[in-house]
């Protein structure tokens, strides 16, 4: 069985600031930088056989601080990016509001329907994670690594949690949140996900 620890980043200030980030880059702040080197010492007790991150320079940054006490290599993959919201990013969530309301909205409250120019859907992500995902598992299996980290974004994350879970698409922003540096856990045996955790709580007890 490969067990997948999946943390999102550090806090950046454009996610204090409530600024879009997608896939532009931001770097974490102290309060990140506190938060991934709080988080250090329990995944160092996972003993992680192979690390994997996104390209963008928070998850890298994040990556680093989980892992500056061990040699292991850093593996940077653009397919763990988070999802791609074109004009949006870099602005202020108010702003966009503003601009984008029938948009955002549907963003917001009904991610099944969402689509914007020059932006991914919530189901591009999900083929695009979950795609990432078995990749990932069948690299790890040939090399018999079975505890493998993964830093990568919140709407990554969850998006992909609930397609390996089966949240129906209408639902997918339902649920916990994925707070920064937290700990989402899937376990693959045969090919088959199984969700254990999500944002560090038992994926079984939460109401999604």
């Amino acid at each position: 069985m490969t067990t997948l620890y999946l943390v999102r980043h550090g806090e950046t200030d454009w996610n204090a600031e409530r600024r879009v980030q997608g896939q532009m880059d931001s770097v974490l702040n102290q309060r990140g930088a506190e938060q991934a080197a709080a988080l250090r010492p329990g995944i160092e007790n996972l003993q992680i056989q192979q690390a994997y991150t996104s390209t963008s320079v928070r998850t890298r940054q994040t990556a680093d601080i989980l892992l500056a006490n061990t040699d292991l290599p850093l593996i940077a993959d653009p397919d763990l990016r988070e999802i791609k919201l074109g004009p949006w990013e870099g602005v202020l969530w108010a702003d966009v509001d503003k601009s984008y309301p029938h948009e955002s909205a549907e963003f917001k409250n009904n991610p099944h329907l969402f689509s914007l120019d020059g932006a991914e859907s919530y189901l591009d992500v999900q083929e695009r994670a979950v795609n990432c995902l078995q990749r990932i598992v069948a690299e790890c299996a040939e090399k018999a690594v079975d505890r493998v980290l993964i830093v990568s974004h919140g709407m990554f994350i969850k998006t992909l949690i609930g397609g390996l879970a089966g949240i129906p698409a209408e639902r997918l922003r339902e649920g916990p949140d994925i707070a920064n540096c937290s700990v989402s856990i899937v376990d693959c045996k045969e090919s088959t996900f199984h969700v254990r955790e999500i944002g560090g709580q038992p994926f079984d007890q939460v109401d999604w």
